[in-house]
């Protein structure tokens, strides 16, 4: 969920429009819930869910390896990004839980903001596979939320 027209065109601008994202999605979260008379629970379990769920220990990363294009940077992560289990799959049907997305820095220069979620639909997900991965092909600076 993103809040801005606009996104920032500075790397050092995006952490702290990732963080502002995350406080009005959980600001907007808990209204729609207490609209709709849900009750929520601020002590939720670190366990892994069957679907991408916030957690403080996720992993939020910009990399530091530059593109010329948002294309560039796409193609780069798909040209090397494993077929393992567990970055998810066709059969069964499991989306992965990293996601991807190349955000402009600084005019004209892309790099890859990456999102690694703590879910589980297949016993095959590991998270640590993923990280490991993520440290050795897209080291980077990591937002802490």
């Amino acid at each position: 969920m993103i809040f801005c027209i606009h996104s920032p065109k500075q790397k050092n601008d995006w952490e702290e429009h990732i963080k502002n994202s995350l406080t009005k999605s959980i600001i907007v979260a808990k209204r729609l819930a207490e609209t709709l008379n849900i009750k929520i629970s601020e002590n939720t379990s670190k366990n892994l869910t069957p679907f991408p769920y916030f957690f403080n220990d996720n992993l939020i990363r910009i990399s530091n390896a530059n593109y010329n294009s948002s294309m560039d940077a796409v193609k780069h992560f798909m040209s090397i990004v494993p077929r393992n289990v567990a970055f998810g799959g066709i059969n069964p049907r499991q989306s992965s839980p990293l996601w991807v997305r190349p955000i402009e820095v600084e005019n004209g220069r892309f790099r890859l903001l990456l999102f690694l979620f703590h879910c589980k639909v297949k016993s095959e997900t590991n998270h640590n596979t993923i990280k490991l991965w993520l440290d050795d092909k897209f080291p980077g600076d990591n937002v802490n939320v």
